[in-house]
């Protein structure tokens, strides 16, 4: 922490060894009367499609001093450190974004529950701010990346296909410019899907397509060396393998391998009438003087696919809905991207695990999901479920006054596995392995 700094709150979650050890602080670059209050929770949050994680500080204010005669200033700088020790910590930087409260005392201004909402500290460049500029002969990833270059510390962004003649944006802020170019870019890779984009607790930027994630945990996939969790179930040695694990790979030693709980989402209706259903995609061309139109389903596309089969049967691919572009060339792009979309989140998990800072939103992960014990069969894992998922989400909550930490992952996938299943569609380039 800088001398400049002043600490509001530091905290030290031990576990099993000196090694588990996470770190959690919030300073501020002023004097703060948070530094005297004592706080709840933390909660870090990372989605895709957001320009920012989403940090609250939940405490009582037991005699009502910030309703009464003291004000956070939304001009205030804060700084969130969190990681496995001093020399392992990542620090994102912070303003107020929102304040919620309510008084527990009914009739009185004191024991007042505080809720402070955190954004990163360059939301007026990313959203507050519009913009009237245009980029000459650039890709898609070119124009995100000369965005976001000079607010966030680090960026990863993976090259688009096609170089456009002329990209504008017209009075938009640069997060809703964004979301814009993701529905329209293609990437430069042979695995055909769409872009993602969001920032990590560590303040990385990352704008890259599902077909790079996959790129990215190929050779840990073929290698069996793939981030994978388990569910404790009948295997009694689940913690001896996690501790194995960990010996084995110091890279992924302060992720752990095991949860106990789960939530599944299988979005039938919703995914066919977003998209998955088919599109019945049609522009006007100007140069021929005539409408082109095409229908882009799961079954007729070369999208990549984490599973053995969709979420989706191929009886349901009928609703064929009306997706016009006007004399937008980039109709069929858009619609491939739409159905890639939808597709590889038909099949949504979250699972609980045990807190760790290092998990982070635009990785792949493996989940296995042992077979109930009465079920007759060889096969020792759930087929439907047990396979390959994107982290779409993460959320960590660090219970302060417990000092305890736990994280729940926002899983997404295209489908199942199994090769029993009939009738669910599958798209012509199938399986990503």
């Amino acid at each position: 922490m800088a001398e400049n700094e002043f600490n509001i709150f530091e905290t030290a979650i031990v576990r099993n060894s000196s090694e588990d050890t996470i770190l959690v602080r919030l300073s501020s670059d002023s004097e703060s009367t948070l530094r005297y209050v004592q706080p709840k929770r933390l909660t870090i949050e990372e989605r895709f499609g957001s320009t920012s994680p989403i940090v609250v500080v939940e405490f009582i204010d037991a005699n009502g001093d910030f309703v009464n005669h003291t004000k956070i200033d939304p001009e205030t700088n804060f700084f969130l450190d969190i990681g496995s020790g001093y020399e392992d910590l990542s620090r994102i930087n912070l303003k107020v974004s929102r304040i919620n409260f309510t008084n527990r005392a009914t009739g009185q201004s004191k024991e007042v529950n505080f809720s402070i909402n955190f954004v990163y500290q360059n939301w007026n460049e990313m959203i507050n701010k519009v913009y009237n500029r245009s980029w000459i002969d650039s890709r898609y990833s070119d124009v995100v990346g000369s965005i976001v270059q000079d607010n966030y510390p680090v960026v990863d962004i993976r090259p688009s296909d096609a170089i456009k003649e002329s990209v504008i944006q017209p009075n938009w802020n640069n997060a809703g410019f964004i979301k814009w170019i993701r529905e329209r870019a293609v990437p430069a890779n042979d695995k055909r899907s769409h872009y993602e984009f969001g920032v990590k607790s560590t303040g990385e930027f990352f704008f890259k397509s599902i077909g790079d994630i996959i790129d990215d945990n190929i050779e840990n996939v073929r290698n069996e060396e793939l981030m994978t969790f388990r569910m404790i179930g009948q295997e009694q040695d689940n913690r001896k393998r996690t501790e194995e694990y960990k010996k084995n790979n110091p890279d992924g030693a302060k992720a752990p391998t095991y949860f106990a709980k789960y939530v599944g989402n299988e979005r039938y209706l919703s995914g066919v009438v977003s998209g998955a259903g088919g599109l019945n995609t049609k522009y006007y061309d100007f140069d021929t003087g005539a409408y082109v139109s095409g229908i882009k389903s799961i079954s007729n596309s070369t999208l990549i696919q984490l599973t053995d089969w969709t979420g989706l049967k191929k009886s349901n691919e009928v609703s064929n809905t009306m997706f016009y572009q006007g004399s937008n060339t980039e109709a069929f792009d858009m619609a491939d991207n739409r159905v890639s979309d939808v597709m590889n989140s038909l099949q949504q998990f979250d699972i609980a695990i045990e807190g760790s800072p290092s998990i982070h939103i635009g990785n792949m992960t493996q989940v296995i999901i042992p077979r109930p014990p009465d079920v007759d069969t060889d096969i020792p894992i759930s087929e439907f479920y047990s396979g390959f998922y994107i982290i779409a989400g993460v959320t960590h909550t660090v219970n302060l006054k417990k000092n305890t930490m736990g994280s729940v992952l926002s899983l997404s996938s295209s489908g199942f596995d199994g090769k029993q299943l009939e009738g669910y569609a599958k798209t012509l380039k199938g399986r990503f392995i």
